[in-house]
């Protein structure tokens, strides 16, 4: 399932129905933005099972099964990629105990407030459950709403700590090195 706002038009000629790339590609359409969770909440229908929220605008090479593995074996709600970042002010920093429970997420915090160098990555797991969390037809991000309310109501929501090195593609410089990593990648299991 591709969620698309801008261009999407041009998204959809391009992938068609996925079969090119060995994949069934579905489509939501947002005329206006409905958040990170509300875009996951309007085609919640689309979904019989645990599935995986995969931010397109963060490139890694990183093992995302690991998240489903924490997710089957810790009982949570919802796991959450974490990376460590010298800098979280401009991030959703995620504060855990020592069995990688989280217990907070703070959306960009100020200087003063900072308790942890660990920010979400965009990668997560997610049980049905946590679908009760995401109000209809409205905006609503996971990291500042869905995941705070759900913790606020007794939920588990695990982190796994990602080693590989993530890549935020909000400029030419990084669109530019995500994709030479992915060249290599190619290379490397004979693409």
């Amino acid at each position: 399932m591709v969620n698309l706002h801008y261009l999407h038009e041009k998204v959809c000629s391009f992938v068609g129905d996925g079969s090119q790339h060995g994949l069934r590609v579905y489509y939501s359409h947002e005329p206006e933005l409905l958040g990170t969770a509300g875009a996951v909440k309007k085609v919640s229908d689309f979904f019989d099972s645990p599935f995986y929220v995969v931010y397109s605008d963060n490139f890694s090479q990183w093992d995302l099964r690991k998240l489903r593995l924490a997710y089957e074996t810790k009982g949570s709600k919802a796991v959450v990629a974490v990376h460590w970042r010298e800098d979280v002010t401009q991030s959703g920093m995620v504060e855990m105990d020592g069995d990688d429970r989280i217990v907070r997420f703070v959306e960009k915090p100020k200087p003063e407030n900072v308790t942890s160098h660990y920010v979400s990555a965009g990668f997560y797991y997610l049980g049905l459950g946590i679908l009760d969390y995401i109000p209809e037809n409205a905006f609503s991000d996971f990291a500042f709403d869905v995941f705070p309310r759900a913790l606020q109501a007794g939920e588990k929501i695990h982190a796994v700590i990602m080693e590989d090195p993530i890549i935020g593609i909000d400029t030419m410089e990084s669109y530019t090195k995500a994709n030479e990593l992915a060249s290599k990648l190619l290379l490397s299991i004979g693409r």
